[in-house]
C-alpha cells in the first residue's frame, strides 16, 4: 500500500485533487475555446479579487490595490511553504525569470506564501527576486481565494494556484489546477502558459488551451546528469526561451 501513497508519498494530497477534478467543468466561450476549471471556493475569471494586504519582502505592507498601480495585469501565484518540498522554488525561479516578457505584456508578479517573513526575505535575497513575497502565514488571503488547502500529513498549506487580475479588479484567468506536488516540468510549462495568455502583445488573448510539453529528460532513461542537464537546456531553449536566463529589473 504504501506504493499507492500518492506522488512524493502524499496520499492526501491526490485525494484532494481527484475530489476537486469532480468539481470542476468545462466553459466554452467564443471566440476561440477558452478552458477554465471551476472548483469550490475558487475566484472565477469575471468575479473582482478579493482584497487584501500583507506585510512584503520588500519591507512594509502590499494591498492589491498597490500591486495594480501602473499596471494592466497582476499575476498573482500562490504557492506551498517549505514544509513541502514539491518543485523546490523552480516556480519562484521561473516567474522571475519570465519578468521581461511579462512586463512587456503590462504584467507585474507577486507571489504568496504561507511562510514567516522571515524566510521570505531570505529566499528574495538569495535569488535576486525582481518582484514581491507576500507572508500569508495564516492562510487568510489563501482562504479568499480557494488556494487553501489542509492534508492529514502536513496540516495547513497553501495550494498551487495562480490568478491573472486585470487593472479593474476582475479576475480573467485563473490556473487551479497546476499541482500541489507539481515538479519543475510542470511548473515550467505553467509559466510559459501564463505568458501565452497574455499574448504577444499588451492585452489578453484566447489560449486554446493549457498544454504540457512531451519532451521530458526523465524519459532518457539511464543517462548521466550531465546528459539530463543537457536535456533540460534544451527543453527550455526551444520550448520557453524567456526562461533561458535571468531577466533583469522591471522595476
Amino acid at each position: 500500500m504504501k506504493g499507492r501513497q500518492g506522488i512524493c508519498g502524499t496520499g492526501s494530497a491526490v485525494r484532494k485533487l481527484v475530489a476537486d477534478l469532480e468539481a470542476w467543468f468545462l466553459l466554452e466561450a467564443s471566440p476561440g475555446l477558452i478552458i477554465e476549471f471551476r472548483a469550490r471556493g475558487t475566484v472565477q475569471p469575471g468575479e473582482p479579487a478579493p482584497d487584501f494586504k500583507l506585510p512584503a519582502s520588500t519591507g512594509g505592507e502590499l494591498s492589491l490595490k498597490e500591486l495594480l498601480e501602473g499596471n494592466e495585469y497582476l499575476v498573482m501565484f500562490f504557492r506551498p511553504s517549505s514544509r513541502f518540498r514539491g518543485g523546490g522554488l523552480e516556480e519562484v525561479k521561473y516567474f522571475n525569470r519570465a519578468q521581461k516578457a511579462l512586463a512587456e505584456r503590462g504584467a507585474t508578479v507577486v507571489g504568496i506564501q504561507r511562510e514567516p517573513l522571515k524566510a521570505l526575505q531570505t529566499q528574495s535575497k538569495g535569488l535576486d527576486l525582481n518582484f514581491p513575497l507576500l507572508c500569508d502565514v495564516k492562510g487568510e488571503v489563501a482562504k479568499l481565494y480557494g488556494a487553501y488547502i489542509e492534508l492529514e500529513e502536513q496540516g495547513p498549506n497553501t495550494d498551487r494556484k495562480t490568478f491573472i487580475i486585470g487593472k479593474d479588479g476582475f479576475v480573467k484567468t485563473a490556473f487551479v489546477a497546476v499541482g500541489y506536488d507539481a515538479d519543475k516540468f510542470a511548473l515550467q510549462n505553467h509559466v510559459a502558459d501564463v505568458v501565452r495568455v497574455l499574448g504577444p502583445k499588451l492585452g489578453l488573448s484566447n489560449p486554446s488551451r493549457t498544454v504540457c510539453c512531451n519532451l521530458d529528460a526523465r524519459r532518457l532513461g539511464n543517462t548521466n546528469s550531465q546528459s539530463r542537464a543537457a536535456a533540460d537546456r534544451i527543453q527550455q531553449a526551444r520550448l520557453h526561451p524567456f526562461l533561458c536566463c535571468k531577466s533583469s529589473s522591471t522595476s
